[in-house]
């Protein structure tokens, strides 16, 4: 990570973002209302970051090309989700500051590089196996159990990308996320999700917003309900765990972590998304 740039990057600059969806939005009128330009990179046109932004350049985000116009365009870069190409992302250093690097992207945008680095930093998270092709699935689904969750480990979201296996017995389903690296993940009875955003500032200093409440409907969020319908010691582990999760990434910015609350009232990580960059 980048994480010694601590210049101030003042308006009237130009902001380019590395996404259009809601997260984007918002930190675009955060930037407008003080003075900044944004310029956003989506591939859907007017992108809801992009109806308020000053220009958008309608691309996939591996669109190498495209994200060096951004940065020739911007005076620094940043990206609102991880679903990013990586090296597009370090080409594009030559023309633009990218203040969080992307050390970040490298374990977020894979869900085995999380799933491994919350668990090698004491985080308390689900059973997982890394999944290549039938023969290791087998070997995860022993070692894992039923039932399960089979991801594919990059590019999925809001339900995409997985399937569920409630027994040993390998589906069609399954079998056709094998195309691609995959994660099998032990499927929780959890009571409730919950969520907290966390902030780390170029000087170190950690910050958490309180817990909120998820309801989802089909795999997409639903609902949010603030603050979250749990016990004061949720609230508190969650804040322990946010803060241990920003200060092991060395986060640079804003993230979002997802926690599943078990019977007992125990936490454990889901994963951590949602994040825009400062």
């Amino acid at each position: 990570m980048n994480a010694n740039f601590k210049e101030a990057l003042l308006p009237p600059a130009t902001i380019g973002i590395v996404g259009g969806g809601q997260l984007g939005q918002m930190m675009t009128l955060s930037a407008k209302a003080m003075g900044y330009r944004v310029g956003v990179l989506d591939p859907t046109p007017k992108a809801p970051a992009a109806q308020v932004a000053d220009f958008q350049i309608v691309a996939a985000y591996d669109d190498q090309a495209a994200l060096l116009d951004l940065a020739r365009r911007s005076d620094v870069l940043t990206y609102e989700f991880e679903n990013v190409d990586e090296n597009a992302l370090i080409a594009a250093q030559a023309y633009a500051k990218l203040p969080q690097g992307t050390a970040l992207l490298h374990i977020t945008g894979d869900r085995l590089n999380e799933k491994q680095f919350l668990h090698d930093h004491g985080i308390p998270v689900t059973s997982f196996a890394a999944v290549t092709d039938l023969q290791s699935l087998n070997y995860a689904l022993n070692r894992v159990g039923t039932p399960a969750i089979l991801k594919t480990a990059a590019g999925g979201y809001d339900g995409h990308g997985q399937t569920d296996l409630d027994t040993a017995v390998v589906t069609k389903a399954a079998s056709a996320l094998l195309t691609q690296p995959c994660i099998l993940e032990a499927r929780q009875k959890f009571r409730t999700e919950v969520s907290m955003m966390v902030t780390r500032s170029a000087a170190g200093v950690v910050t958490t917003f309180p817990l909120v409440e998820n309801q989802h409907q089909h795999h997409i969020l639903h609902t949010t309900i603030a603050p979250a319908n749990v016990q004061p010691s949720v609230h508190s582990a969650a804040r322990k765990i946010a803060v241990s999760i920003a200060e092991s990434l060395e986060l640079r910015g804003v993230l979002g972590i997802e926690f599943f609350v078990l019977p007992d009232d125990t936490l454990l990580v889901n994963e951590p998304v949602s994040y825009t960059h400062l």
